[in-house]
């Protein structure tokens, strides 16, 4: 499972590799320790299939993140 944050101007600001998840909710602090600013942020989760790395589906949103 890999989670990509990109900003209104299409430019990939985190990736991060989730590796396997099990069924249910998830939280994943947005950014970690740096803080690009306020704004609107779009998301992309990419779930692969484990055995194979074959795309499975992809999830896509948005989100704002305020000062």
């Amino acid at each position: 499972m890999t989670l990509e944050v990109y900003d209104v101007r299409g430019r990939l600001v985190e990736r991060r590799l989730l590796g396997e998840q099990g069924a249910g909710e998830r939280e994943s602090a947005l950014f970690g320790e740096r803080q690009p600013g306020a704004g609107v942020y779009l998301y992309r989760l990419r779930l692969e299939n484990p055995q194979t790395g074959a795309l499975r589906s992809v999830l896509t949103g948005k989100t704002i993140v305020l000062d």
